[in-house]
């Protein structure tokens, strides 16, 4: 379908035989923003996307978006932050979550992708690092998953990461495991 091909007062730029649920991320544009989308871009590709008279227009955009929002909801324009996509906007709250062993992320199992993917995904950098610093006694898969299980990951993580770990601890040079150890005995406590 070609967009000659639809009536002029549709509101989406969308073929009449869809049947169209709105699922938001793939979904089609209301004509309105479309139409402003390409009139922008037109616009800063005939000024250059990098020039000083794009990038002040870029500022007062976000800066009159931002008013808008205020007043139309509620407080002050420097209480919003405009993000990319939601699934930016997610990342930025849970990168502020001080998440800890232990916590729970309570989702829905209709959720928008950009939340279930970073919350199933948040077995985190530092835990991987502890315990390639200070692994288990024994390198065998039990072990490796027990540390990663008190550190807070989930029972999937585990399942997907504990081989790989165990490779990589058993693959140590000797000297590297030496000085691990030796980490080790000189970080337990003494009585």
């Amino acid at each position: 379908v070609k967009e000659g091909d639809l009536p002029e007062n549709a509101a989406l730029v969308l073929d009449p035989d869809v049947h169209y649920m709105n699922i938001g991320t793939s979904g089609p544009w209301p004509r309105q923003s479309l139409q402003a989308q390409i009139d922008a871009l037109t616009w800063m590709s005939r000024r250059g996307p990098g020039s000083a008279e794009v990038y002040r227009w870029y500022l007062d955009a976000e800066k009159g978006a931002r008013a808008a929002l205020a007043a139309f909801f509620g407080g002050s324009p420097d209480q919003y932050v405009l993000t990319q996509n939601t699934s930016e906007g997610i990342n930025i709250v849970l990168n502020g979550f001080p998440l800890q062993p232990g916590d729970e992320i309570i989702t829905t199992d209709l959720e928008h992708s950009g939340l279930a993917l970073p919350v199933e995904n948040l077995l985190q950098p530092d835990l991987v690092r502890r315990l390639c610093w200070q692994p288990p006694e024994d390198h065998d898969p039990a072990a490796v998953a027990a540390a990663l299980r008190a550190g807070g990951a989930r029972d999937w993580q585990i399942a997907l990461t504990t081989d790989v770990l165990v490779t990589a601890l058993d693959a140590q040079p000797p000297q590297q495991a030496a000085q691990h150890e030796q980490h080790r005995v000189e970080s337990r406590p003494t009585d």
